[in-house]
């Protein structure tokens, strides 16, 4: 799969970040990155994460920027779905999706990608963006729930939702063909014992040291859920 900067147009999400309202339309002042959020129809929709946006404060002005663009769209919020943490945006732009959302299951082992900003710094008012590539497998599937607060649909991938990859769109190798199926939103992390000492004082356990490796994993939400979420509201997606 081809998902390089500077040759993927669209799919590089776009970031979301707040300005000073009153530095819009001239010199934009940026106060906080959120996340990342993906057309997911070409009349200016984008879908994001519910936490992403859910604390903005009243100082605050809602912009998306694209980084193959050197402007900033102020976004609506349309919808928020809290059972789904899926949010809806609208700009002011023509929003071409980069490639079709696959609605059926995919199984285990898929090829995904993501691509989203990591590691971001402002400075002067100034958003540093730094692009993040992440390869890796699909390792769990939506048919169980593995404790996740949500207990909604969902794939488990073999990379990290990294801060800042909420709302970040996952891309597979399908049919020969990138497609979209799903929408980073949070981490299941896992430990596990790989080392074990005890110490052993007139024949009982004195002192235990056990050594613990953790790995986190990163969830997203499958295109299914993403349009099921937009229906509930009556938006019109993936066209």
């Amino acid at each position: 799969m081809q998902l390089i900067p500077g040759d993927t147009g669209s799919a590089a999400p776009f970031a979301v970040h707040t300005i000073e309202p009153s530095s819009w339309g001239g010199k934009v002042k940026v106060k906080r990155f959120l996340g990342c959020a993906f057309p997911c129809a070409s009349t200016g929709v984008l879908a994001t994460c519910n936490h992403v946006i859910n604390e903005i404060f009243e100082d605050e002005m809602l912009v998306v920027g694209h980084p193959t663009e050197a402007v900033c769209y102020k976004a609506n919020i349309l919808a928020q779905h809290n059972k789904f943490d899926i949010a809806f945006l609208k700009i002011e732009a023509k929003t071409p999706f980069w490639a079709s959302p696959i609605l059926d299951e995919l199984p285990l082992g898929t090829i995904v990608d993501s691509y989203g900003y990591y590691d971001t710094c402002i400075e002067n008012h100034i958003l540093e963006i730094i692009p993040q590539l992440f390869s890796g497998t699909i390792t769990a599937t939506p048919r169980k729930n593995f404790g996740l607060q949500t207990g909604l649909p969902f794939y488990q991938i073999s990379f990290p939702a990294l801060p800042g990859f909420s709302g970040s769109p996952l891309y597979a190798d399908y049919k020969k063909a990138s497609a979209l199926c799903g929408m980073i939103f949070e981490n299941r992390s896992s430990k596990v014992v790989v080392r074990t000492i005890e110490e052993y004082k007139d024949g009982k356990t004195h002192f235990i040291e056990k050594s613990v490796r953790e790995w986190e994993s990163g969830v997203a939400h499958t295109t299914k859920t993403i349009n099921s979420a937009a229906e509930d509201f009556g938006i019109k997606i993936w066209q």
